[in-house]
């Protein structure tokens, strides 16, 4: 299998962000953020939204966004359904992405058929070092996001900077107004009083 679709749940809703993960570079709005791309820098070939019935949530302390939670979706399918940005890539940059995600040098091979036998595979001893599978694109393609497998992280409310990515790329992806994709933020789990809409909002602007 050459390609898969990647569903973006996080920061890469945005384009501007994930484009780093292709090219290098580093996220406007992050703090100390810098990726050194793929090894093909090329575009997705495709992308589109979808909604999966599985809920995104905010935890741990990310350096680089400012010591806020950073987005990870739950394993288990749930009522609470997050909004993904899905891009057509190559099985290899979905590598380069996901070591990059992980904080790695060095990409380690996707086994897609242990995958889509498991549901799931450990590609790195790291926080968010799982490749779950979520679904199936309707040209037959599996979908695959990369969050965490583990159960022990305290919920922590996102950066300004880091809920500004994550608006930004709904706006960008979906007809949502930029005042609903702040409140479609605010309302998972992990948000808390500290994280202000109209301080989002400027962010954003």
């Amino acid at each position: 299998m050459e390609h898969l679709w990647y569903a973006s749940f996080g920061s890469n809703l945005s384009w501007a962000r994930f484009d780093k993960y292709l090219k290098g570079g580093s996220a406007e709005l992050a703090s100390h953020s810098f990726e050194p791309g793929a090894r093909d820098p090329s575009d997705p070939i495709d992308e589109t939204v979808i909604t999966l019935d599985r809920e995104m949530f905010f935890a741990y302390q990310a350096q680089k966004w400012d010591g806020g939670g950073v987005a990870f979706l739950a394993s288990d399918r749930s009522e609470n359904e997050t909004i993904c940005r899905v891009y057509k890539i190559t099985v290899e940059q979905f590598e380069d992405v996901h070591m990059q995600e992980s904080g790695r040098d060095e990409p380690a091979e996707l086994d897609v058929e242990e995958l889509l036998a498991a549901g799931s595979v450990q590609q790195y001893d790291s926080l968010y070092g799982l490749a779950l599978l979520v679904g199936e694109h309707s040209d037959g393609l599996p979908i695959v996001t990369i969050t965490t497998a583990r159960t022990d992280l305290e919920l922590n409310s996102p950066s300004v900077g880091y809920a500004a990515t994550i608006a930004l790329g709904l706006v960008e992806s979906t007809a949502i107004n930029p005042e609903d994709a702040v409140d479609y933020v605010l309302s998972k789990n992990g948000v808390d009083t500290s994280l202000r809409k109209a301080d989002v909002l400027e962010a954003m602007a």
